[in-house]
């Protein structure tokens, strides 16, 4: 390894080990802040309310209530992003913005199946 090399592998990490923090503190309390959750918890048990206000049984309801919150989850929906992604194909460059893209793509397509609005 050149010395070269070494002084990029040091800059990448020095800025890995700045970025990574911030941008997954950025991450969490966009997610689980205190007015994201009361939003989620307040669409979650509007929706299981109202699947009881048409008659479902408590139990059809519940697991349909289950499966809305799992595809609403938008730290899951990141996790699965990111997950099944391959990203050997891309440079260094291009990771952060193919990650954004992947993540907005996704995003829109649980909107357009569910009525369920995040602001």
């Amino acid at each position: 390894m050149s010395d070269k090399d070494a002084e990029e592998i040091r800059e990448i990490l020095s800025a890995v080990s700045t970025e990574i923090p911030k941008l997954l503190t950025a991450i969490s309390d966009s997610l689980f802040g205190t007015e994201q959750t009361g939003k989620y918890a307040e669409a979650v048990s509007d929706f299981y309310k109202s699947l009881r206000e048409a008659g479902m049984e408590e139990d059809k309801a519940f697991e349909l209530t289950k499966e809305f919150m799992d595809r609403s989850n938008m730290a899951g929906m990141i996790h699965d992003i990111i997950a099944k992604a391959d990203w050997s194909e891309h440079r260094e460059g291009d990771w952060e913005s193919e990650i954004e893209k992947k993540v907005k793509r996704k995003i829109r397509e649980r909107l357009e199946d569910e009525d369920f609005e995040i602001e």
